[in-house]
């Protein structure tokens, strides 16, 4: 044999020791990925409840504005409706 028992037990012992180390530093690694995708789900909640707040208030002024619009629109479709019969029911009348 090349090593004998008392070399093979330290190459052993060395062995698991780089293991156990190897293995520390992935589970470092996957800790700061989950503290990483924490934050930034964290940060994606806060930007979203911010857009939404600040969208709100102009789309409750376009929705506003759109009723009026369409108010607007009826109310001038009807007088000219009225307008257009006008004459027809002036003729019926008279």
């Amino acid at each position: 044999p090349i090593l004998d028992v008392e070399q093979q037990g330290l190459l052993d012992a060395l062995g698991d020791q780089t293991a156990s180390a190897i293995e520390s530093v992935l589970l470092a690694k996957e800790l700061d990925q989950a503290r990483l995708d924490a934050e930034t789900d964290k940060l994606r909640g806060a930007l979203l409840t911010s857009i939404s707040h600040d969208l709100r208030t102009p789309l409750a002024s376009i929705l506003g504005a759109t009723s009026s619009l369409k108010v607007m629109a009826i109310n001038s479709i009807i007088l000219h409706v009225r307008n257009c019969l006008r004459p027809f029911t002036m003729k019926l009348s008279g």
